[in-house]
C-alpha cells in the first residue's frame, strides 16, 4: 500500500487545492439510485458559501464510475471540484468503465488524503472505514421529498447490507441538510469521533488488511476442489 501513496501536496496539486486545506470527498452513486445527488451538492456548496460549513474545506465530487450523473449541474456549483479521473471507458457507454492501476492508485490516494468522506449506502463506506476516515451517510433527497420506497432514507432501513453496516455506529447517517452540516463540522473538528465504530466495521466486514485476502480466498477454493 505505502508504495502507491503520494504526498498530500502532490495529490492535491492535481485539483489546485492547497495542502493546508481540509478535504471532503463526496463519493457519488449516480442518477439511477440517487437522482437528486446534484441537489445535495448544491446544499453543500451553499453551506460553504454561507460559512455554515466551517473552515472553508475543499470539496471533491467523485462520480460513480458506472452510473451517470448530471456533470454540468455539479461543475457549475461554486466550491465543488468534479473529479474526472475515476475510470477509463472503452466507448461512450458508461457501463464500459474500467479501472486500471492508475485509477486504483487515484482512488486510494483520494481516500487517504480525505479528511471526511460522504457517501450514500455505498461500498465506499467500507473503503473509507479501512482508512479510518470519518464518514457521513446521506439519507435524504436533496430539496425533494421522495416517497418512502424510493427515498435514500429507505437504504439504511430496508437494505440488509446497509442496515447491518449502520448498526455498528462507525458513521453518521444524516436525514436533512442541517444534520449534514453539523456532522461535517463535527468530523472536521474531531476526526476520532466514531473511530470505535469504524474499528467494528473493519473487524466485522473487512477483517484483515494485510494484503493476503486473495491468497486466503484461493486457499479456501483449493480446499473445496
Amino acid at each position: 500500500m505505502k508504495e502507491i501513496l503520494v504526498s498530500r501536496q502532490t495529490f492535491l496539486q492535481k485539483f489546485g487545492i492547497s495542502s493546508e486545506k481540509k478535504v471532503i470527498l463526496y463519493a457519488g452513486i449516480g442518477s439511477l439510485p440517487a437522482p437528486h445527488e446534484p441537489e445535495v451538492m448544491d446544499i453543500i456548496s451553499r453551506g460553504l458559501e454561507s460559512g455554515e460549513i466551517k473552515g472553508s474545506p475543499a470539496v471533491i465530487f467523485r462520480p460513480h464510475p458506472a452510473f451517470m450523473v448530471d456533470r454540468e449541474k455539479i461543475v457549475a456549483l461554486h466550491n465543488i471540484i468534479f473529479d474526472d479521473n475515476v475510470a477509463t471507458y472503452t466507448d461512450k457507454r458508461r457501463d464500459s468503465w474500467e479501472m486500471d492501476r492508475g485509477a486504483i492508485v487515484h482512488l486510494v490516494n483520494s481516500l487517504y488524503h480525505a479528511d471526511v468522506v460522504i457517501a450514500t449506502a455505498s461500498s465506499i463506506i467500507l473503503d473509507a472505514a479501512s482508512f479510518n476516515k470519518p464518514i457521513v451517510g446521506i439519507a435524504f433527497d436533496g430539496y425533494s421529498k421522495e416517497p418512502t420506497w424510493t427515498s435514500l432514507r429507505n437504504c439504511y432501513h430496508n437494505h440488509t447490507h446497509s442496515r447491518d453496516l449502520s448498526r455498528l455506529g462507525g458513521f453518521t447517517i444524516v436525514y436533512n441538510p442541517k444534520e449534514l452540516m453539523q456532522s461535517i463540522n463535527e468530523y472536521l473538528e474531531n476526526p476520532h469521533k466514531d473511530a470505535e465504530g469504524r474499528e467494528k466495521i473493519r473487524q466485522e466486514f473487512i477483517w484483515k488488511l494485510d494484503g493476503q485476502s486473495a491468497k486466503r480466498v484461493a486457499g479456501v477454493l483449493m480446499e473445496n476442489v
